[in-house]
């Protein structure tokens, strides 16, 4: 895969530090030296919890640190940015045409080498993330659950073969700068949420979109049919589509044994 070497010989700064910024770092110093690293926050060191300053002190000493209010002001410094799904994109400043933006889910989705499936939905999406993992598991060993739950993405990139499978819980903040999708996407319900983040209800709808948007023809979209919204973006997918209607009495049947064929 190519994307370790699109690191070789780039500055990245690491936008966000909570959990996953700290996961982007260690996958980061694998690749680029600890002086070309940055890491930047709006929130001063003093104010970051314990655990974060002593991972901090832990890491090294040759990297930046941009904390407190004048944080977006390193991003000019940079070649790749790395941010994490806390940071809203509407606040950040114009990217330069020699500059990379992207994530940790956008990392992840280019360097797995095995199948993704995507999981996305106001609600429910944990539970329907476990409930896969755990049916697919039974015939696939090297299946990951990854995401918002499960491991960190990017620590299971060393583990991963062609063979392997990713379950992957994907938020409306992750969505929103991805511009691939998984080979399997499920779309649950889609209800106003996170409107503060995305700025209004269109912006994240269009967000969760991006679970079917970039999909082929030979990828696959299961949703909720009995959700308009769900629906609609499953219609975007250039992939086959596969209805299911959360009404009590089929939830329960649909998405197992479409798994188990």
């Amino acid at each position: 895969s190519n994307i370790p070497n699109f690191f070789l010989g780039k500055t990245a700064l690491i936008l966000g530090f909570a959990r996953e910024g700290q996961d982007i770092f260690k996958f980061l110093k694998q690749y680029i030296p600890e002086e070309n690293l940055g890491i930047a926050d709006q929130l001063p060191y003093k104010k970051f919890p314990r655990e974060t300053q002593k991972f901090l002190e832990r890491e090294g000493k040759k990297y930046k640190k941009y904390f407190g209010a004048r944080y977006l002001k390193a991003l000019k410094k940079y070649d790749i940015i790395v941010k994490t799904p806390g940071i809203p994109l509407r606040i950040l400043p114009r990217i330069r045409n020699n500059q990379t933006l992207t994530s940790e889910t956008e990392i992840f989705f280019n360097l797995f080498p095995g199948k993704i499936i995507g999981i996305t939905g106001t609600k429910g999406k944990s539970t329907t993330a476990k409930l896969i993992h755990q049916i697919v598991s039974r015939k696939f060993p090297s299946c990951f659950l990854v995401g918002n739950i499960g491991v960190p993405a990017l620590s299971v990139l060393p583990h991963a073969n062609l063979e392997s499978i990713a379950v992957y819980e994907l938020s409306s903040f992750q969505l929103a700068d991805l511009t691939k999708s998984p080979h399997i996407a499920v779309l649950l319900n889609i209800f106003q949420e996170h409107l503060d983040w995305h700025g209004n209800f269109s912006q994240y709808v269009q967000a969760k979109g991006n679970i079917a948007r970039f999909q082929q023809k030979e990828d696959v979209v299961i949703y909720d049919a009995s959700n308009r919204q769900a629906r609609e973006l499953a219609q975007k997918s250039k992939g086959r589509k596969i209805p299911f209607t959360s009404s009590q009495d089929n939830s329960q049947s649909t998405l197992p044994t479409f798994l188990n064929q």
